[in-house]
């Protein structure tokens, strides 16, 4: 992928939302290294709390939060604010019962982990 198509994203604000710091931390750099603004959450209070003061362009959100959030109260929050956000959410549990769970919220794409970075970026680029 070129540099410049990556800065090309230069102000668009992702909210990544994931009780494991690392993977946090790791989407973090590779999304900002790609030139978006980046927020993280661990938790769907903090998420939603974040979505509310900068609404972002895009969630990338842990379907199972190990605290008990819920993603879908996170989806529900940042939809509220742009009713189209694209939601790309990431997770470890079978992808057949989450495609399942979020099938009705639209515009919502399940990433199974451990993340292969290459695809999230054509997919958050795409």
């Amino acid at each position: 992928m070129m540099r410049a198509e990556l800065r090309n994203q230069s102000g668009r604000r992702v909210l990544v939302v994931d009780d494991d710091p690392n993977a946090a931390s790791l989407l973090k750099l590779v999304l900002s290294d790609a030139g978006f603004v980046v927020d993280c959450a661990d938790s769907s209070e903090s998420a939603i709390a974040a979505a509310a003061h900068s609404p972002p362009a895009i969630l990338i959100t842990d379907y199972l939060l190990s605290n008990g959030s819920s993603a879908i109260d996170i989806v529900r929050a940042v939809r509220d604010q742009d009713p189209g956000a694209p939601i790309i959410f990431v997770t470890g549990a079978a992808e057949e019962d989450v495609l399942a769970a979020v099938d009705n919220l639209g515009n919502c794409i399940v990433l199974q982990k451990p993340i292969d970075i290459e695809h999230l970026l054509s997919v958050v680029l795409g």
